[in-house]
């Protein structure tokens, strides 16, 4: 799945091509599409009105590289054939520019309205970028992260990858695979404070939550297989809460509504995990998951 920044929209793939639009304020599917989608990395992402969809595939051609398109309409804006072995796309903060990252290669940031390449990055995992500023935090291949502003600020790599970062006004909180999470003052590159969530535990994801200041994620036990959590992360001292449990595999934070979606279709209040409405994604793709029993069924 992936959320837009600036409005009710979510977008939920298929295993492979279809997309579908969600109007999460309306609990109402709005369109759904004919992608080069395939699965296997976060291939997804919508612009921040949730105007555009950008999909990718590992392969290149005509049924694979990057492609953009109307959310409305479904019509297909642009195509990059020649792009091979995507693994991210990610459109920038402001929706104007996107990120390409292969598994090999050079990382490519793309004009959103023209396809032209505009940049191309080596020797990079990912790449993230902040909505409260020009910062970048580039991911590298074995060795040290960069968090590139006007000057570039060293971070040091404590595990092999990172599974997510999210940008505050003056931080970052950033979370390694198999490894802890790690708030970084974005002038300095000083650590604030570090949650070490213990052995077997990953925090897949992060997000900021401007009203309260604090750090919001996923928490996967993976030795106890589809076990997760929502999780609160104290702004001063990175101490854990944990708001409820998560009966999905995928969960993405929709900044406009205050929530979160998860892939079992479940609209949850992110501060307190409260259930807010549900989403009636196809069954299809969920043969042998148990949905949340909870989950609105109008």
């Amino acid at each position: 799945m992936a959320a837009s920044n600036r409005s009710a929209r979510v977008a939920a793939a298929f295993f492979e091509r279809q997309v579908q639009i969600w109007d999460v304020e309306k609990a109402k599917c709005v369109n759904e599409l004919e992608t080069v989608f395939s699965f296997g990395g976060p291939r997804l992402s919508l612009d921040p009105p949730g105007e555009r969809c950008i999909a990718a595939a590992w392969k290149a051609g005509t049924h694979g590289g990057v492609a953009c398109y109307e959310t409305n309409t479904g019509k297909l804006i642009w195509h990059r054939q020649d792009l091979r072995r995507t693994q991210r796309v990610r459109f920038s903060s402001e929706g104007e520019t996107l990120w390409c990252v292969p598994d090999s290669g050079p990382t490519k940031l793309l004009d959103a309205a023209s396809r032209k390449t505009l940049d191309a990055l080596t020797g990079l995992r990912d790449i993230f970028d902040s909505e409260y500023s020009s910062d970048l935090l580039l991911e590298k291949r074995k060795r040290d992260y960069i968090l590139r502003k006007e000057g570039t600020v060293q971070i040091p790599r404590l595990t092999f990858a990172i599974l997510d970062v999210a940008f505050g006004p003056e931080s970052l909180a950033m979370s390694e695979a198999g490894g802890p999470v790690r708030c970084i003052n974005s002038s300095t590159g000083i650590e604030l404070w570090r949650h070490s969530p213990g052995k077997h535990i990953h925090f897949l994801s992060l997000w900021y939550r401007q009203t309260d200041r604090n750090s919001y994620g996923v928490q996967w036990e993976f030795h106890k297989g589809s076990f997760r959590s929502l999780v609160r992360l104290d702004a001063n001292s990175g101490e854990p809460a944990v708001i409820c449990q998560l009966n999905s595999w995928d969960e993405v934070h929709c900044p406009k509504l205050d929530c979160i979606v998860t892939s079992s279709g479940a609209v949850l209040d992110l501060s307190d995990g409260r259930l807010l409405s549900g989403l009636q994604f196809p069954e299809t793709d969920y043969a042998g998951r148990s949905k949340d029993p909870k989950l609105p069924t109008t």
